[in-house]
Order: structure tokens, then C-alpha cells, then sequence
């Protein structure tokens, strides 16, 4: 149900970052297991995105609360060719 969403990409040498936010109707990240969310079907997405990110040596972090929206953050170094 989001109406606004935005994507800044940042370069940094030796790092890329992505940073995705919307407006939506957010959602409560479980605390102690921040991949499965109880209530939600998006659960299995959001463990996906984590697995993907795991695999090119990304790091990404999942924010949310109910009627404020979503951020993911997407931090992947970059190595030297």
C-alpha cells in the first residue's frame, strides 16, 4: 500500500551501498529472528533477499514498524580486479 518509494545508490570506493525505502504500511521485524516475520507472507522474500545478499558478501538490514513504512539497506564491498 505504499504510495512513495525511493532507491539512493551510493559509490564509495571498495563499496557499494543501496538503500531502498517506502511508505507503505510497514510491518513488525521479529527481534529475535529478523529473517521470518510470523504474520506475514513477504517472510520467505525477505529471508531470499538475505540469503542473495549473504552469497555476493553483501550485508542487508531490514527496518520497519507498522504505518511508517520499510527501509533495506544493502552494503556489498568491492573487490579490487
Amino acid at each position: 500500500h505504499a504510495t512513495q518509494a525511493s532507491i539512493e545508490l551510493k559509490y564509495i570506493p571498495d563499496l557499494l551501498q543501496v538503500l531502498v525505502h517506502d511508505d507503505g504500511q510497514g510491518f513488525v521485524v521479529d527481534q529475535h529472528n529478523p529473517d521470518l516475520n510470523h504474520n506475514s507472507h513477504s517472510s520467505l522474500g525477505l529471508l531470499g533477499m538475505r540469503e542473495r545478499a549473504t552469497l555476493i558478501g553483501a550485508t542487508l538490514s531490514i527496518t520497519s514498524s507498522l504505518s511508517k513504512g520499510c527501509t533495506i539497506f544493502l552494503s556489498l564491498p568491492l573487490k579490487a580486479s
